[in-house]
């Protein structure tokens, strides 16, 4: 369409495009100071493209900009020489099966839509979004997911955004699972978000220097998450997980750990500390257990918080009970009281009963 003629471009129909394997696609443009051929913009709107196998795509960046792009590649090589790399500005759905991709950065304008790296290899400078188009200061839905064994590996070696301070500057939702992880080639490296970050099953894992959410971290089945300092408004480090932040531990309101988990920093600060057991309790009673066993050498920090007045909760399979730990032969927490849900929780689970037993009339 002409300039001018968005109208005509928001009504017409999406366009469906298949790449056959093997089949390479690059963007030139000529720069006639040079008289050389250089990188040239990929730019996909309305368009479903599915790459089937061992394609090439290589050009300045690959530009996402309407509402129900979809790109879907299987063992391609992508390279992406200019300084936006892959270009996020709708909601987009963005999907790569195994292969690699070498980019500046993700730079994501969008508040929806996702990345999905999919046992891919990527070689990325850092990832980002906000600026004017996205207006983005707070948490958005869009995800990055990592699955089946992909390898993240940032690069970017300055802070190019002072206001936040962070190579990697993201408001989406980062997924790590299923064996894969993201590190950095810059031993300072640091990512900020004020969304959820979470790393799930074996081998999974994020180290970097400096790793801050505004909202969850969890680390969960098997994970790790290595750093220098870490901080989070909540913390969660499932069984057989690990947590490592050198210097320093900076939760704003509850690290919950299970009972076999690994957490491990020379500064820890929290309102609330949960540890979760696969028993029941029972009020007014006694468990011998060594936080020790959790925090490692650096459990006096934890027991001087606890002293300090920060509040200790237990679960176990009955419920969550209120709890005193005492640094005596080896620990033991005393169970005192079990935690009344609040009127709101106690609510939503109703209502979710509620929900249950019509759906189950119904099918009746």
């Amino acid at each position: 369409f002409k300039s001018g003629e968005a109208a005509k471009w928001k009504v017409a129909p999406p366009t469906n495009v298949i790449v056959e394997n093997g089949v390479n696609i690059t963007s030139e443009v000529l720069n006639r100071n040079t008289n050389t051929y250089v990188g040239g913009w990929i730019q996909i709107g309305k368009t479903k493209i599915t790459l089937k196998g061992n394609n090439v795509v290589s050009g300045d960046q690959l530009w996402f900009s309407d509402d129900g792009a979809s790109f879907c590649a299987e063992n391609a090589t992508i390279k992406l020489s200019g300084t936006n790399g892959f270009r996020v500005d709708s909601n987009s759905s963005v999907v790569l099966k195994g292969g690699s991709v070498e980019a500046n950065q993700f730079r994501i304008y969008s508040k929806k839509g996702s990345i999905t790296l999919d046992g891919a290899t990527a070689n990325v400078g850092k990832i980002f979004s906000g600026g004017s188009m996205g207006g983005m200061t707070t948490a958005e839905d869009f995800s990055l997911i990592l699955k089946n064994n992909t390898s993240l590996t940032l690069s970017d070696s300055s802070y190019n955004n002072p206001k936040y301070s962070a190579n990697s500057t993201f408001h989406g939702k980062i997924i790590v699972d299923d064996g894969s992880q993201i590190k950095s080639t810059y031993s300072k490296y640091s990512l900020y978000t004020p969304a959820e970050i979470s790393v799930s099953g074996e081998n999974s894992s994020i180290a970097l220097s400096t790793i801050t959410s505004k909202s969850v971290i969890s680390i969960e089945n098997g994970a790790k998450m290595t750093a220098d300092t870490v901080a989070a408004s909540d913390v969660f480090v499932g069984s057989n997980s690990t947590l490592n932040s050198a210097s320093a531990l900076t939760v704003e309101n509850t690290i919950s750990v299970a009972s076999d988990a690994n957490v491990s920093s020379s500064k820890i600060s929290f309102e609330k500390l949960t540890i979760a057991f696969g028993e029941d309790f029972s009020a007014d009673s006694d468990v011998s257990f060594n936080l020790g066993s959790i925090f490692g050498e650096n459990a006096s920090v934890v027991i001087a918080a606890l002293e300090s007045g920060s509040e200790f909760t237990v679960k176990g399979n009955n419920g969550e009970f209120s709890a005193s730990y005492k640094d005596i032969g080896g620990g033991t927490i005393h169970i005192n009281t079990q935690v009344v849900p609040e009127p709101a929780t106690v609510a939503a689970m109703l209502g979710a009963a509620a929900l249950s037993f019509a759906v189950l009339r119904r099918r009746k």
